[in-house]
Protein backbone atom coordinates (compact mmCIF):
# COMPACT_ATOMS: atom_id res chain seq x y z
CA UNK A 1 0.00 0.00 0.00
CA UNK A 2 1.52 3.44 -1.22
CA UNK A 3 1.13 6.79 0.63
CA UNK A 4 -1.24 9.05 -1.74
CA UNK A 5 1.44 11.59 -2.88
CA UNK A 6 -1.28 14.56 -3.33
CA UNK A 7 -2.78 14.19 0.25
CA UNK A 8 -0.43 16.37 2.55
CA UNK A 9 0.80 14.08 5.56
CA UNK A 10 0.94 14.85 9.18
CA UNK A 11 3.24 12.30 11.28
CA UNK A 12 2.81 11.59 15.01
CA UNK A 13 5.35 14.34 16.11
CA UNK A 14 3.35 16.98 14.31
CA UNK A 15 -0.17 16.35 15.80
CA UNK A 16 1.82 16.26 19.13
CA UNK A 17 -0.59 19.12 21.09
CA UNK A 18 1.62 22.32 22.04
CA UNK A 19 1.54 23.99 25.26
CA UNK A 20 -1.62 24.97 25.78
CA UNK A 21 -3.39 22.28 23.31
CA UNK A 22 -5.17 19.00 24.01
CA UNK A 23 -5.31 16.81 21.05
CA UNK A 24 -8.59 18.15 19.21
CA UNK A 25 -6.65 21.71 19.05
CA UNK A 26 -3.40 19.84 17.46
CA UNK A 27 -5.64 18.12 14.64
CA UNK A 28 -7.29 21.50 13.86
CA UNK A 29 -3.94 23.69 13.82
CA UNK A 30 -1.89 20.71 12.22
CA UNK A 31 -5.26 19.58 9.34
CA UNK A 32 -6.27 22.84 8.83
CA UNK A 33 -3.13 24.29 7.29
CA UNK A 34 -3.26 21.36 4.95
CA UNK A 35 -6.48 22.31 3.82
CA UNK A 36 -9.05 20.39 6.35
CA UNK A 37 -7.49 16.50 5.02
CA UNK A 38 -4.02 14.74 6.01
CA UNK A 39 -2.99 11.32 5.74
CA UNK A 40 -0.42 10.26 8.92
CA UNK A 41 1.77 7.38 9.09
CA UNK A 42 2.27 4.50 11.56
CA UNK A 43 5.26 4.52 13.70
CA UNK A 44 6.77 1.85 10.95
CA UNK A 45 6.33 4.03 8.74
CA UNK A 46 3.28 2.52 6.82
CA UNK A 47 -0.08 4.90 6.02
CA UNK A 48 -2.40 5.03 8.81
CA UNK A 49 -5.39 7.09 8.88
CA UNK A 50 -6.60 9.94 6.38
CA UNK A 51 -8.01 13.20 8.73
CA UNK A 52 -10.88 15.52 8.20
CA UNK A 53 -11.72 18.35 9.48
CA UNK A 54 -13.27 20.66 6.80
CA UNK A 55 -17.10 20.79 6.93
CA UNK A 56 -17.82 20.15 2.86
CA UNK A 57 -15.44 17.16 3.09
CA UNK A 58 -16.80 15.94 6.48
CA UNK A 59 -20.45 15.90 5.08
CA UNK A 60 -18.66 13.97 1.58
CA UNK A 61 -17.28 12.00 3.62
CA UNK A 62 -20.16 10.73 5.92
CA UNK A 63 -22.71 10.91 3.20
CA UNK A 64 -20.65 8.44 0.64
CA UNK A 65 -19.51 6.36 3.20
CA UNK A 66 -23.66 5.96 4.24
CA UNK A 67 -24.69 4.87 0.69
CA UNK A 68 -21.79 3.97 -1.30
CA UNK A 69 -19.99 0.66 -0.79
CA UNK A 70 -17.22 1.33 -1.82
CA UNK A 71 -16.65 2.82 1.88
CA UNK A 72 -17.83 0.84 5.14
CA UNK A 73 -17.79 1.49 8.76
CA UNK A 74 -14.90 0.31 10.72
CA UNK A 75 -15.31 -1.81 13.39
CA UNK A 76 -13.75 -1.69 16.85
CA UNK A 77 -11.17 -4.55 16.83
CA UNK A 78 -12.62 -4.90 20.82
CA UNK A 79 -16.37 -4.73 19.74
CA UNK A 80 -15.61 -6.81 16.89
CA UNK A 81 -14.15 -9.98 19.40
CA UNK A 82 -16.45 -9.62 22.25
CA UNK A 83 -20.13 -8.30 20.39
CA UNK A 84 -19.40 -9.52 16.39
CA UNK A 85 -23.38 -9.07 16.09
CA UNK A 86 -24.10 -6.21 17.32
CA UNK A 87 -24.77 -3.29 14.97
CA UNK A 88 -21.34 -1.28 15.31
CA UNK A 89 -19.38 -4.78 14.11
CA UNK A 90 -21.97 -4.86 11.06
CA UNK A 91 -20.88 -3.65 7.70
CA UNK A 92 -22.56 -3.25 4.61
CA UNK A 93 -26.00 -4.36 3.79
CA UNK A 94 -26.08 -6.13 7.17
CA UNK A 95 -25.43 -3.35 9.49
CA UNK A 96 -27.96 -1.11 7.01
CA UNK A 97 -30.69 -3.84 7.22
CA UNK A 98 -30.44 -4.02 11.38
CA UNK A 99 -30.67 -0.36 11.80
CA UNK A 100 -33.68 -0.36 9.61
CA UNK A 101 -35.26 -2.67 11.91
CA UNK A 102 -33.88 -1.10 15.03
CA UNK A 103 -34.73 2.69 14.73
CA UNK A 104 -38.13 2.53 15.62
CA UNK A 105 -36.72 1.79 19.57
CA UNK A 106 -35.60 5.22 18.97
CA UNK A 107 -38.15 7.34 17.96
CA UNK A 108 -42.05 8.18 19.09
CA UNK A 109 -43.47 5.50 20.87
CA UNK A 110 -40.63 3.29 20.86
CA UNK A 111 -38.66 5.88 23.49
CA UNK A 112 -41.22 4.72 25.99
CA UNK A 113 -38.90 2.47 27.89
CA UNK A 114 -36.44 5.17 28.18
CA UNK A 115 -39.36 7.70 29.46
CA UNK A 116 -40.19 4.71 32.07
CA UNK A 117 -36.43 4.24 33.39
CA UNK A 118 -35.90 7.93 33.76
CA UNK A 119 -39.26 8.42 35.52
CA UNK A 120 -38.12 5.83 38.21
CA UNK A 121 -35.11 6.66 38.45
CA UNK A 122 -34.79 10.22 38.15
CA UNK A 123 -35.61 11.70 41.57
CA UNK A 124 -34.76 9.10 43.56
CA UNK A 125 -31.22 9.28 41.99
CA UNK A 126 -30.56 12.95 42.56
CA UNK A 127 -31.65 12.45 45.93
CA UNK A 128 -28.58 10.83 46.98
CA UNK A 129 -26.05 13.33 44.92
CA UNK A 130 -23.71 14.77 47.83
CA UNK A 131 -23.67 18.18 48.37
CA UNK A 132 -21.44 20.48 49.87
CA UNK A 133 -18.42 18.64 48.57
CA UNK A 134 -16.42 18.51 45.07
CA UNK A 135 -17.58 15.89 43.11
CA UNK A 136 -16.27 14.23 39.39
CA UNK A 137 -19.84 15.88 37.44
CA UNK A 138 -19.11 12.60 34.88
CA UNK A 139 -19.20 10.23 37.72
CA UNK A 140 -22.10 11.52 39.40
CA UNK A 141 -24.03 11.05 35.55
CA UNK A 142 -22.33 8.09 34.55
CA UNK A 143 -23.58 6.22 38.24
CA UNK A 144 -27.29 7.85 37.69
CA UNK A 145 -27.46 6.96 33.99
CA UNK A 146 -26.20 3.32 34.13
CA UNK A 147 -28.99 2.17 36.07
CA UNK A 148 -31.09 3.72 33.72
CA UNK A 149 -29.47 2.31 30.52
CA UNK A 150 -29.55 -1.07 32.67
CA UNK A 151 -33.24 -0.87 32.92
CA UNK A 152 -34.06 0.71 29.66
CA UNK A 153 -32.13 -1.90 27.72
CA UNK A 154 -32.85 -4.98 29.99
CA UNK A 155 -35.81 -4.15 31.85
CA UNK A 156 -35.94 -3.91 35.48
CA UNK A 157 -33.51 -6.15 37.67
CA UNK A 158 -33.66 -7.50 40.52
CA UNK A 159 -31.09 -5.09 42.79
CA UNK A 160 -28.44 -7.97 43.33
CA UNK A 161 -28.10 -8.30 39.36
CA UNK A 162 -28.61 -4.34 38.58
CA UNK A 163 -25.44 -4.08 40.72
CA UNK A 164 -23.63 -6.57 39.50
CA UNK A 165 -23.92 -5.65 35.36
CA UNK A 166 -23.71 -1.61 36.49
CA UNK A 167 -20.21 -2.40 38.10
CA UNK A 168 -19.30 -4.72 35.01
CA UNK A 169 -20.43 -1.90 32.88
CA UNK A 170 -18.52 0.66 34.19
CA UNK A 171 -15.33 -1.66 34.24
CA UNK A 172 -15.78 -2.54 30.60
CA UNK A 173 -15.63 1.30 29.79
CA UNK A 174 -12.39 1.96 30.96
CA UNK A 175 -11.55 -0.45 27.87
CA UNK A 176 -13.03 2.11 25.65
CA UNK A 177 -10.86 4.93 26.96
CA UNK A 178 -8.36 3.49 26.08
CA UNK A 179 -8.11 0.54 23.13
CA UNK A 180 -8.81 2.55 20.07
CA UNK A 181 -5.35 2.00 18.21
CA UNK A 182 -6.39 3.94 15.16
CA UNK A 183 -6.82 7.09 17.39
CA UNK A 184 -3.90 5.93 20.04
CA UNK A 185 -1.25 5.81 17.23
CA UNK A 186 -1.75 9.78 16.87
CA UNK A 187 -1.19 10.63 20.29
CA UNK A 188 1.03 7.49 21.66
CA UNK A 189 0.70 7.33 25.66
CA UNK A 190 -1.07 10.93 25.59
CA UNK A 191 -3.35 10.25 28.63
CA UNK A 192 -0.21 8.93 30.88
CA UNK A 193 -2.15 6.13 32.53
CA UNK A 194 -1.24 3.29 29.94
CA UNK A 195 -3.79 1.00 27.89
CA UNK A 196 -5.85 -1.99 30.08
CA UNK A 197 -4.18 -5.18 29.38
CA UNK A 198 -5.26 -7.61 27.06
CA UNK A 199 -6.16 -10.79 29.78
CA UNK A 200 -8.10 -7.15 31.94
CA UNK A 201 -10.23 -6.43 28.54
CA UNK A 202 -10.99 -9.93 27.88
CA UNK A 203 -11.89 -10.60 30.79
CA UNK A 204 -14.17 -7.35 31.69
CA UNK A 205 -15.96 -8.19 28.05
CA UNK A 206 -17.26 -11.26 29.10
CA UNK A 207 -18.03 -10.95 33.03
CA UNK A 208 -20.34 -8.42 31.41
CA UNK A 209 -21.62 -10.70 28.19
CA UNK A 210 -22.33 -13.54 30.60
CA UNK A 211 -24.47 -11.65 32.94
CA UNK A 212 -26.58 -10.04 30.34
CA UNK A 213 -26.63 -13.02 28.45
CA UNK A 214 -28.42 -14.52 31.54
CA UNK A 215 -30.69 -11.90 31.82
CA UNK A 216 -31.59 -12.34 28.31
CA UNK A 217 -32.13 -15.68 28.10
CA UNK A 218 -34.57 -15.37 30.74
CA UNK A 219 -36.95 -13.33 28.74
CA UNK A 220 -36.42 -10.27 26.84
CA UNK A 221 -37.42 -7.56 28.56
CA UNK A 222 -36.39 -3.59 27.81
CA UNK A 223 -35.83 -2.67 24.62
CA UNK A 224 -34.32 -6.52 24.45
CA UNK A 225 -38.23 -7.62 24.23
CA UNK A 226 -38.85 -4.46 21.06
CA UNK A 227 -35.62 -5.75 19.56
CA UNK A 228 -36.75 -9.06 19.58
CA UNK A 229 -40.11 -8.83 17.63
CA UNK A 230 -38.11 -6.48 15.06
CA UNK A 231 -34.39 -7.70 13.85
CA UNK A 232 -34.32 -9.95 11.38
CA UNK A 233 -32.40 -13.44 12.16
CA UNK A 234 -28.93 -12.89 12.00
CA UNK A 235 -25.64 -15.68 11.36
CA UNK A 236 -26.74 -19.43 10.69
CA UNK A 237 -27.47 -21.14 14.01
CA UNK A 238 -27.10 -18.17 15.98
CA UNK A 239 -28.98 -18.45 19.31
CA UNK A 240 -31.50 -15.20 19.63
CA UNK A 241 -30.26 -14.60 23.13
CA UNK A 242 -26.73 -14.47 21.32
CA UNK A 243 -28.16 -11.77 18.95
CA UNK A 244 -29.76 -9.96 21.65
CA UNK A 245 -26.82 -9.85 23.93
CA UNK A 246 -24.57 -8.41 21.06
CA UNK A 247 -26.91 -5.11 20.65
CA UNK A 248 -27.05 -4.47 24.32
CA UNK A 249 -23.23 -4.64 24.69
CA UNK A 250 -22.78 -2.25 21.85
CA UNK A 251 -26.26 -0.04 23.14
CA UNK A 252 -24.68 -0.01 26.66
CA UNK A 253 -21.23 0.81 25.77
CA UNK A 254 -21.86 3.58 22.62
CA UNK A 255 -24.77 5.63 24.50
CA UNK A 256 -24.21 5.53 28.25
CA UNK A 257 -20.70 7.00 28.01
CA UNK A 258 -21.10 9.69 25.12
CA UNK A 259 -24.61 10.93 27.41
CA UNK A 260 -22.80 10.56 30.83
CA UNK A 261 -19.60 12.69 29.68
CA UNK A 262 -21.50 15.26 27.43
CA UNK A 263 -23.71 16.15 29.98
CA UNK A 264 -21.04 16.01 33.15
CA UNK A 265 -19.18 18.50 30.38
CA UNK A 266 -22.06 20.80 30.65
CA UNK A 267 -22.60 21.14 34.07
CA UNK A 268 -19.12 22.04 34.47
CA UNK A 269 -19.81 25.11 32.17
CA UNK A 270 -23.09 26.27 33.92
CA UNK A 271 -21.25 26.06 37.17
CA UNK A 272 -19.14 28.65 35.92
CA UNK A 273 -22.05 31.26 35.62
CA UNK A 274 -24.81 30.79 38.61
CA UNK A 275 -27.14 32.66 36.18
CA UNK A 276 -27.55 30.02 33.46
CA UNK A 277 -28.61 27.42 36.50
CA UNK A 278 -31.23 29.91 37.44
CA UNK A 279 -32.39 30.44 34.10
CA UNK A 280 -33.04 26.90 33.40
CA UNK A 281 -34.41 25.57 36.61
CA UNK A 282 -36.95 29.09 35.45
CA UNK A 283 -37.69 27.12 32.71
CA UNK A 284 -38.75 23.93 33.70
CA UNK A 285 -40.68 25.66 36.48
CA UNK A 286 -42.75 27.41 34.13
CA UNK A 287 -42.99 24.44 31.93
CA UNK A 288 -43.80 25.21 27.80
CA UNK A 289 -40.66 25.44 25.70
CA UNK A 290 -37.51 25.67 27.24
CA UNK A 291 -35.51 27.48 24.56
CA UNK A 292 -31.84 28.54 27.18
CA UNK A 293 -31.95 24.96 28.04
CA UNK A 294 -31.75 23.60 24.60
CA UNK A 295 -29.17 25.96 23.71
CA UNK A 296 -26.97 25.00 26.06
CA UNK A 297 -27.23 21.66 24.98
CA UNK A 298 -26.95 22.41 21.63
CA UNK A 299 -23.58 24.63 22.68
CA UNK A 300 -21.99 21.81 24.66
CA UNK A 301 -22.69 19.30 22.11
CA UNK A 302 -20.86 22.34 19.83
CA UNK A 303 -17.55 22.24 22.08
CA UNK A 304 -17.65 18.63 22.91
CA UNK A 305 -19.38 16.50 19.89
CA UNK A 306 -21.91 14.06 21.19
CA UNK A 307 -19.45 11.40 18.66
CA UNK A 308 -15.91 13.55 18.45
CA UNK A 309 -15.00 11.50 15.59
CA UNK A 310 -16.37 9.50 12.84
CA UNK A 311 -15.22 6.72 10.71
CA UNK A 312 -15.23 5.39 7.84
CA UNK A 313 -12.66 2.74 5.57
CA UNK A 314 -12.35 2.83 2.38
CA UNK A 315 -13.32 -0.81 0.32
CA UNK A 316 -11.67 0.99 -2.81
CA UNK A 317 -9.77 3.91 -3.92
CA UNK A 318 -12.05 6.55 -3.53
CA UNK A 319 -12.03 10.15 -4.52
CA UNK A 320 -12.34 12.85 -2.60
CA UNK A 321 -12.15 16.65 -3.52
CA UNK A 322 -9.64 15.63 -6.81
CA UNK A 323 -7.33 13.44 -4.36
CA UNK A 324 -7.26 9.55 -4.55
CA UNK A 325 -7.46 8.49 -1.39
CA UNK A 326 -6.62 3.94 -1.51
CA UNK A 327 -8.32 1.25 -0.43
CA UNK A 328 -8.54 -0.40 3.08
CA UNK A 329 -7.66 3.15 4.29
CA UNK A 330 -9.50 4.53 7.73
CA UNK A 331 -11.21 8.07 7.30
CA UNK A 332 -11.40 9.92 10.55
CA UNK A 333 -14.07 12.51 9.96
CA UNK A 334 -13.18 15.09 13.26
CA UNK A 335 -16.45 16.70 14.20
CA UNK A 336 -14.99 18.29 17.07
CA UNK A 337 -12.55 19.90 15.59
CA UNK A 338 -14.58 21.34 12.66
CA UNK A 339 -17.25 22.61 15.42
CA UNK A 340 -14.15 24.14 16.68
CA UNK A 341 -12.98 26.17 13.65
CA UNK A 342 -12.85 30.03 14.09
CA UNK A 343 -13.79 30.12 10.47
CA UNK A 344 -17.14 28.69 11.44
CA UNK A 345 -17.65 29.67 14.90
CA UNK A 346 -16.96 32.61 16.57
CA UNK A 347 -15.34 32.78 19.85
CA UNK A 348 -15.21 28.58 19.38
CA UNK A 349 -13.94 27.99 22.36
CA UNK A 350 -15.92 29.46 24.89
CA UNK A 351 -19.10 28.01 26.19
CA UNK A 352 -22.15 30.56 24.68
CA UNK A 353 -25.22 29.10 24.54
CA UNK A 354 -26.53 32.94 23.74
CA UNK A 355 -25.21 32.50 20.19
CA UNK A 356 -28.11 29.62 19.91
CA UNK A 357 -30.81 32.01 20.79
CA UNK A 358 -32.63 34.39 18.37
CA UNK A 359 -31.31 37.75 17.99
CA UNK A 360 -27.62 36.38 18.71
CA UNK A 361 -25.13 38.27 16.68
CA UNK A 362 -23.07 36.45 17.05
CA UNK A 363 -21.51 34.34 13.49
CA UNK A 364 -21.87 30.91 13.20
CA UNK A 365 -21.79 28.56 9.66
CA UNK A 366 -25.08 25.76 10.10
CA UNK A 367 -23.60 23.37 7.93
CA UNK A 368 -20.31 23.02 10.65
CA UNK A 369 -22.45 21.71 12.90
CA UNK A 370 -22.96 18.19 12.84
CA UNK A 371 -22.24 16.55 16.85
CA UNK A 372 -23.93 12.79 15.64
CA UNK A 373 -22.20 12.87 12.26
CA UNK A 374 -24.82 13.12 9.18
CA UNK A 375 -26.25 11.35 6.41
CA UNK A 376 -28.36 7.83 6.67
CA UNK A 377 -25.62 6.86 9.28
CA UNK A 378 -25.55 9.37 11.51
CA UNK A 379 -26.24 8.22 15.00
CA UNK A 380 -29.20 6.21 16.14
CA UNK A 381 -29.40 7.46 19.39
CA UNK A 382 -29.54 10.92 18.69
CA UNK A 383 -32.86 11.69 19.86
CA UNK A 384 -32.55 9.54 22.87
CA UNK A 385 -29.33 11.20 23.69
CA UNK A 386 -31.59 14.72 23.91
CA UNK A 387 -34.36 13.48 25.57
CA UNK A 388 -32.43 12.69 28.09
CA UNK A 389 -30.34 15.45 28.46
CA UNK A 390 -33.20 17.07 28.45
CA UNK A 391 -35.05 15.72 31.15
CA UNK A 392 -31.93 15.63 33.18
CA UNK A 393 -30.38 19.01 33.29
CA UNK A 394 -33.56 20.93 34.19
CA UNK A 395 -34.02 18.46 37.22
CA UNK A 396 -30.06 18.70 38.67
CA UNK A 397 -30.57 22.68 38.16
CA UNK A 398 -33.89 22.86 39.75
CA UNK A 399 -33.01 20.67 42.65
CA UNK A 400 -29.20 21.94 43.35
CA UNK A 401 -26.82 25.28 43.09
CA UNK A 402 -23.88 24.57 41.29
CA UNK A 403 -20.10 25.56 41.35
CA UNK A 404 -17.70 24.96 39.39
CA UNK A 405 -14.16 24.11 40.72
CA UNK A 406 -11.79 24.95 37.81
CA UNK A 407 -13.48 26.99 35.30
CA UNK A 408 -12.78 26.88 31.67
CA UNK A 409 -12.27 24.94 29.08
CA UNK A 410 -11.98 21.11 29.70
CA UNK A 411 -9.12 19.52 27.89
CA UNK A 412 -10.39 16.13 26.22
CA UNK A 413 -8.71 12.94 24.76
CA UNK A 414 -10.23 11.77 21.70
CA UNK A 415 -11.80 8.54 22.35
CA UNK A 416 -15.66 6.98 21.52
CA UNK A 417 -16.25 10.21 23.72
CA UNK A 418 -14.69 13.39 24.23
CA UNK A 419 -12.88 12.47 27.43
CA UNK A 420 -11.91 14.81 29.67
CA UNK A 421 -8.09 14.46 30.37
CA UNK A 422 -8.72 15.82 34.06
CA UNK A 423 -12.35 15.41 35.86
CA UNK A 424 -14.32 18.14 35.92
CA UNK A 425 -15.77 18.66 39.32
CA UNK A 426 -18.35 20.32 40.87
CA UNK A 427 -20.19 21.11 44.23
CA UNK A 428 -23.69 21.29 44.83
CA UNK A 429 -25.81 23.21 47.15
CA UNK A 430 -29.85 22.58 47.25
CA UNK A 431 -31.67 24.85 46.79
Amino acid sequence: MQISAEIPVATAADLQPLAGEDPPSAVLRVVGARGGLAQTLRPNGRPGSVLVTDPALVKQVLVRGSMDEDLGLIRNFALRAAAPHGLISLTGQEHRKVRVAMAPCFRGSGLAPLQDALDRRLEGGLDEWPVGEAASSAKLVLDLMTKVFMEWVLGPLEPGRERALCAAEQSLLEVFHHAIPDLNQLWPGSDGEGPVSFDQMVSRFFTLRTLISDTVEEAPRGMMAQLDQMLPPQGDGLRRSAQLTDHAIHLLLAGLDTVSQTTGLLLHHLGENPGHVDRIASEATLGGEQPFTEACIKEILRLYAGVPVAVRVTGRPVEVRGLVIPAHRPLMAFLICMQRDARSFERPLEFLPERWLEGSTLFMDPSAYMPFGTGPHICLGETAAKLIMRRLVPAICSRFAIRTETPGLVPVLVRIVALPMRAPRITLSRR
